[in-house]
């Protein structure tokens, strides 16, 4: 079983929109942000 270190990564900010591309939501973690949007199914 792996031992987990302490994590640092620090939530600063999720949200949820409606937009002309559908739902997206995006959050921030650290210096990375992530996130989906309904349109096309979410492909760039």
């Amino acid at each position: 079983m792996a031992r987990l270190n302490s994590i640092r990564t620090k939530i600063i900010h999720i949200g949820e929109w409606d937009s002309n591309w559908g739902h997206m939501i995006l959050k921030v973690t650290g210096l990375r942000v992530y996130g989906t949007y309904s349109h096309d199914n979410g492909r760039i």
